[in-house]
């Protein structure tokens, strides 16, 4: 059997276990996997490197989201960064939204393992070449733009840097209003929920609380709507925004006074 052949079947393996809840099995299956392809892998045959990439992804989704052991996923994902990093150089229009899709992803994993900082940085390089993609293929950029910037906010504010922060979500917020539906579908934007709540909060974290009114406001009204059409696991959020709503309130009418 030829080594390729035997590193397919083995992800699929790897894709049958972790459906079956046999993740420590999945995860075996895919680093044997990984270490047929680091062998299979020829730099002048961009083939060998994205099904790499597409293997240490795997690992990276189990260890990631079926063990939760993101930590470990860190090392996987930024190898695949950095293949894709030498792609891109040869070929940019190809690889570079591959670049920046593995960048975002990788700041999400560092900003929840609690390295914020470098995971804003990822999450702010990812963001600047998807600016200079939406130039000419907008529905393809601005989706994960948005998603880039939404998570280099979130960081921000983790920080205690929340004005970056709201300039980020800011400029977020004019995008998505902009991107069609049909782009949206399918993709990793944050919707509309996402987006004002975290600017809410960060408004009020600046003090700002008569700009953050309309954005909790708005953020309430949502969920209202979703809990009152029976979907409960919005109540807690509901419950703390409620609780944001009274804090802007009160410091509005301290203010006043």
């Amino acid at each position: 059997m030829e080594a390729a052949t035997l590193a397919e079947i083995l992800e699929m393996l790897s894709d049958c276990l972790e459906a079956l809840r046999q993740e420590q099995e999945a995860l075996a299956a895919c680093e044997e996997a990984v270490r047929i392809r680091r062998d299979l892998l020829t730099p002048a045959d961009p083939a060998t490197s994205v099904a790499l990439v597409q293997a240490l992804y795997k690992i990276t989704n189990v260890l990631a989201v079926s063990l939760g052991r993101l930590d470990d996923a860190l090392a996987a994902m930024e190898e695949a960064v950095e293949l894709y990093r030498r792609l891109a150089e040869h070929d940019p229009a190809t690889y570079s939204r591959e670049v920046a899709w593995g960048l975002r992803h990788l700041g999400w994993c560092l900003i929840n393992v609690g390295r914020h900082e470098e995971g804003a940085a990822r999450c702010a390089e990812a963001a600047g070449i998807l600016r200079h993609l939406s130039l000419s293929a907008p529905e393809i950029a601005e989706p994960l733009l948005v998603r880039a910037m939404f998570d280099q906010a979130r960081a921000l504010g983790l920080l205690g840097r929340p004005l970056e922060g709201v300039g980020a979500l800011e400029e977020a917020m004019v995008i998505h209003e902009r991107v069609p539906y049909e782009a949206a579908m399918g993709s990793l934007m944050p919707d509309r929920l996402a987006l004002v709540s975290e600017l809410g909060a960060q408004l009020t974290a600046l003090g700002w609380f008569g700009h953050a009114l309309p954005y909790v406001e708005e953020a309430i009204d949502i969920l209202r709507a979703h809990v009152d059409r029976g979907a409960q696991e919005y109540r807690p959020a509901l419950k703390q925004a409620l609780s944001e709503l009274k804090r802007c309130r009160r410091a509005l009418t301290g203010a006043e006074n």
